[in-house]
């Protein structure tokens, strides 16, 4: 708790940490599957990714979280373009292979 800052809403923690288990559960799915790995979990991952960083930068803004967590939005900017950067090179990937197959 000395980087994020006290908890006084302890429900919106576990609340959370819930609703972040399934994006857990697709990440670790995603990174033991050989590439490409489906559109469906980058598209997961990247809405996520997305989701949570503006849910944090707006809560910083408004002063509801701490600093720690601002440290936090700007790593998952690069999160997010890393999963955008593997949603287009799964797209590109399919593309080609069908064009090679027709």
């Amino acid at each position: 708790m000395r980087v994020t800052g006290g908890k006084t809403d302890i429900w919106m923690v576990n609340a959370v940490s819930v609703l972040l288990f399934p994006l857990i559960f697709i990440l670790f799915n995603t990174a033991f599957k050989p590439s490409p790995i489906p559109l469906l979990h980058s598209s997961a991952l990247i809405a996520g990714t997305a989701g949570l960083m503006m849910v944090e930068y707006n809560f910083y803004v408004n002063g509801i979280i701490s600093n720690g967590y601002l440290v936090y939005a700007i790593l998952e900017i690069f999160f997010l373009v890393w999963w955008i950067c593997i949603f287009i090179a799964t797209v590109l990937h399919r593309i080609n292979t069908k064009k090679n197959h027709s």
